[in-house]
């Protein structure tokens, strides 16, 4: 997923700090968290988190969660009202 952001828009840019994941309870189709740290090329952090019943999806959910934030200093995808 990580290489997909990048490669639909090249201005995408971070390097990943931090990822962590963990199930939210102890039951086999329980709901799993992931939280993830990425850093621009100046060394500011965004964080973000995502949850799911499938902890690729949390993943993922975390990641755009994260460049989300990132993109609302940096502007590299248009936000349109």
């Amino acid at each position: 997923m990580s290489n997909v952001l990048k490669i639909a828009n090249p201005d995408i840019k971070y390097q990943f700090v931090d990822y962590e994941e963990h199930a939210l309870e102890t039951d086999s189709d329980s709901l799993a968290s992931a939280y993830v740290v990425i850093a621009d090329d100046e060394g500011n952090h965004y964080w973000g988190v995502g949850v799911d019943s499938d902890i690729t999806m949390a993943s993922v959910y975390a990641l755009i969660t994260a460049v989300n934030r990132e993109n609302k200093v940096k502007q590299f995808i248009p936000i349109h009202d």
